[in-house]
């Protein structure tokens, strides 16, 4: 139908659901149910008959909730929007002796089922089972892995990130992020870098990944934006398939991460996780290659606690991580002869070939590409004299492999200051310079839980990080534009807030908002530099503020990250979530239905990188077609002018995506045995 009618529909849907009555209590599905759990269950007699009308309460004295409700005519309850924790049930009968069941621990995002069987007796005689409840989802097909809050604490997680534990599942493998970072959730130790995840056989980048309901996903290539510390996560959730329809826009995968909360019990704690390559073990395929030196420090504190026993809570924690990576690249810059034109060091001895006029060639030689002729077998050549042997092409070599300074091109010669002399006399490099490649992040998070009553709960957290890291040192100097540098600014920040309101034992209602900014950013020490001092064009100036790279075969290069594909771009994302979610009841049907907007905003983008290539082969010889192997020098084609390149613009877009998702759900428990799902989503 068209889509203003289809609008029309679901309207008339959701109101009409809200309207009709019901007398049980209600199995929330919602898109709330990401990040709260529910229970629910049957109360029988000793003959396995229901019992309608038997007082039920679901308290937790660590939370200050205390819920409660009456069984309907078909002895059904259910407690729906509850925060994850332990829960004790007490039911209530008339002849009936009081049951209470402690040790419920509910998980987030879970839908467990807990019958109770009463026994005759006195109401003042309680029957009390201390051990833990073994809790079953009966009531969906929702087939999903939990990774608990101790899990998650415990077991040994390099770099801290939640995100890794993904792992664990066995539907889940990180085969992309080999493929498209080159690591294993280490490259480059940015958050996003570990959402390179394969659930279930799908590619990486189609799965939904939610923060305490509010969307936690980038639009263009699906990396999580926040990743909160260890120590603030209550529950992490994987669902692999078979959603009910609160859930979209996901190819059948999602995460759920839910925050902590805290209790009226006080809790801190404070750590340091320090890694020292002194420690460290050999890696086996190193050789005889000493250790690398690796320095990691990761340190933070949390606390939480009551701020009004029953009512208020928080939870706070910061986080920070130092680390330093040394390295000592080596490799070949001009020397002030070659600078000068002058390769003679370069040139061998005869390799005892002749070219097609019948002269030696030498290993090493520099060829002047501005001689290149054509000639025919059996011809004479008209500048050297000499009979060709063949035909085709040929080229001089300069003499004494000496390139005469009039022939220089002025931008080479502007180029050549920008680097560095070299510092080492060794027989495979004439430079080599150490610098550290630090990392260094400080985050914090703050969670506030208010309960105004037993039916209106609030919770707002608000949560940033500030992360530099450094992908390519300063080697040639701070001060050097033309110089490798390029450091990493990748800040975030996430803001939550959630409100739960319970109108009657029938209808159940949960409002979230979330707002995620994500600034991934790459600063190049060459950037604001003007390609016109060069002697370029000026127009390259706007469309390419930065000094180019500069890449001769053989030599360390000038520019962004020396040509290891680094460059200058900001890219903020922002996503905007809000989602309302109802309940309703009415005798065996569980309803739950909703709507949720998710806004995507992509800003910016990457600057043209000027790229200047000069091969070898463009000074090699004797033949242009087919230069000998070792003849020619990537330098001398850069100081003669001849080699590839490009430049260009890119668009910097404002682009904004806007995701809306109504759904409606009916989970019909056709019997005490059988619960049919019926879901409807546009």
């Amino acid at each position: 139908m068209p889509s203003r009618n289809l609008h029309r529909f679901v309207l008339w849907i959701l109101i009409a659901v809200v309207t009709a009555g019901g007398l049980a209590g209600t199995y929330l599905h919602a898109q709330t149910q990401a990040f709260s759990a529910t229970i629910s269950g049957t109360v029988n007699d000793p003959s396995g008959a229901v019992l309608a009308g038997a007082k039920v309460t679901l308290t937790s004295p660590e939370r200050g909730i205390t819920r409660t409700l009456t069984t309907n005519e078909n002895g059904l309850y259910t407690f729906t929007l509850l925060p994850p924790g332990t829960y004790v049930l007490t039911v209530e009968a008339t002849n009936f002796r009081n049951y209470v069941q402690s040790g419920i621990n509910l998980a987030a995002g879970q839908s467990a089922q807990q019958e109770v069987k009463l026994t005759m007796g006195a109401q003042k005689e309680d029957v009390i089972v201390m051990a833990e409840a073994p809790l079953l989802n009966t009531d969906n097909a929702n087939i999903a892995a939990d990774i608990t809050q101790r899990q998650v604490v415990e077991l040994p997680l390099n770099l801290r990130n939640v995100y890794s534990l993904s792992l664990l599942n066995s539907s889940v493998n990180n085969s992309s992020e080999y493929q498209v970072v080159g690591g294993n959730g280490l490259a480059g130790v940015a958050d996003q870098d570990v959402s390179f995840l394969n659930f279930g056989g799908t590619f990486f980048g189609t799965s939904a990944m939610l923060l305490d309901g509010t969307w936690d996903t980038g639009s263009d290539w699906g990396g999580v934006v926040y990743v909160p510390s260890v120590d603030a996560v209550q529950e992490f959730k994987i669902q692999t398939n078979a959603f009910t329809s609160q859930y979209g826009w996901s190819s059948g995968n999602i995460v759920n991460v839910v925050t902590k909360s805290c209790s009226n019990s006080f809790h801190r704690d404070a750590f340091e996780f320090y890694r020292n390559s002194a420690l460290d073990s050999k890696y086996y395929f190193a050789g005889s290659q000493p250790k690398a030196d690796f320095h990691r420090h990761q340190y933070g504190v949390a606390a939480g606690g009551p701020i009004w026993k029953n009512k208020t809570f928080f939870f706070g924690y910061y986080e920070g991580q130092r680390s330093s990576t040394p390295a000592a690249p080596a490799g070949w810059v001009p020397t002030s002869n070659q600078k000068a034109g002058n390769f003679a060091a370069q040139l061998g001895a005869a390799t005892g070939q002749v070219d097609a006029l019948g002269r030696p060639i030498f290993a090493g030689a520099i060829y002047n590409p501005l001689s290149t002729r054509r000639i025919t077998a059996g011809q004479i050549d008209s500048v050297t004299g000499l009979m060709a042997t063949r035909t085709g092409f040929i080229r001089d070599a300069f003499a004494g492999n000496i390139i005469p300074s009039t022939m220089f091109d002025s931008v080479a010669k502007n180029m050549l200051p920008f680097w560095p002399d070299p510092n080492s006399t060794s027989s495979t490099f004439n430079y080599i310079q150490s610098a550290a490649s630090p990392f260094h992040s400080d985050e914090y998070s703050v969670r506030v839980d208010h309960n105004f009553t037993d039916a209106t709960r609030l919770n707002v957290r608000w949560s940033q990080k500030y992360e530099t890291k450094t992908n390519a040192p300063e080697y040639y100097g701070s001060d050097n534009p033309g110089g490798p540098g390029v450091v990493a600014p990748n800040n975030r920040w996430s803001f939550n807030a959630g409100l739960n309101h319970i109108f009657s034992p029938t209808l159940v209602m949960s409002l979230n908002f979330g707002l995620n900014r994500w600034i991934e950013q790459s600063h190049a020490q060459a950037f604001g530099y003007k390609a016109s001092n060069l002697g370029l064009p000026s127009f390259i100036d706007d469309i390419s503020p930065l000094f180019p790279l500069v890449t001769p075969a053989g030599v360390l290069g000038l520019g962004p990250g020396a040509g290891n594909g680094l460059d200058e771009y900001a890219v903020p994302r922002n996503i905007g979530t809000g989602s309302v979610d109802f309940s309703k009841t009415a005798g065996r049907h569980n309803m739950s239905f909703g709507f949720m907007e998710v806004l995507n905003q992509l800003n910016g983008g990457h600057y043209f990188t000027t790229n200047l290539n000069f091969p070898a082969s463009m000074t090699g010889g004797p033949d242009p077609q087919a230069a000998i192997s070792g003849t020619g020098s990537g330098l001398a084609s850069l100081l003669l002018g001849f080699g590839t390149g490009q430049t260009g613009f890119n668009d910097w877009p404002a682009t904004s995506k806007k995701y809306l998702g109504w759904y409606f759900q009916d989970d019909y428990k056709a019997t005490n045995k059988l619960t049919l799902n019926l879901g409807l989503r546009y």
